[in-house]
């Protein structure tokens, strides 16, 4: 059963939650520096009296919340890289996923293909996306990347076939939320 905030209209002053948190009346002024001013009151004659309108008070109390709380109204998300690596020569891969910096998610991939052969280098890196291979029957091979698998492997399948015949994806990877 999904959660389902108390009722909120039996409460003096108070008018309502956001992300939880329940607004009653001013939780910080804005206009004036610090003390915190009457928590838990909504103080409507001094709203009627600088012109201040429901609305405004209740967006005004609500930023004031999420700051107090530090709280982003906009919740970034975190970039999240891959990276494939490929050995020309034997075909080996190596792989990553999910790493917060291009550079870790490289190394990642490379000391995984490093472990089957002398000679890996990053074929591919992405962010927030996915990554493919394809390498063709003569050792060609083409990389590329989209937002989702199916794309990345449409893309890396149409590099390599300007280098080889006969290719196949060898290796995908997503990374982030795909």
């Amino acid at each position: 059963m999904p959660f389902s905030p108390p009722d909120l209209s039996l409460v003096t002053g108070c008018s309502g939650t956001i992300f939880g948190v329940v607004l009653c009346g001013r939780i910080i002024d804005l206009d004036r520096p610090f003390p915190l001013r009457k928590i838990g009151r909504t103080d409507a004659r001094h709203r009627e009296k600088n012109g201040m309108s429901n609305w405004k008070h209740n967006a005004k109390a609500a930023i004031s919340a999420l700051a107090f709380l530090g709280v982003s109204a906009v919740i970034a998300h975190a970039d999240s890289f891959g990276a494939i690596s490929l050995s020309p020569e034997t075909g080996a891969t190596g792989w990553s996923h999910d790493y917060s910096s291009r550079w870790e998610a490289e190394e990642v991939a490379q000391s995984h293909c490093d472990r089957n052969a002398d000679d890996c280098r990053t074929a591919i890196w992405f962010k927030n996306g996915c990554g493919a291979v394809a390498r063709g029957a003569d050792g060609g091979w083409g990389a590329d990347w989209a937002s989702g698998r199916r794309q990345a492997q449409r893309a890396a399948m149409a590099s390599c076939s300007n280098h080889s015949d006969s290719c196949r994806v060898v290796r995908w990877q997503c990374s982030g939320a795909n």
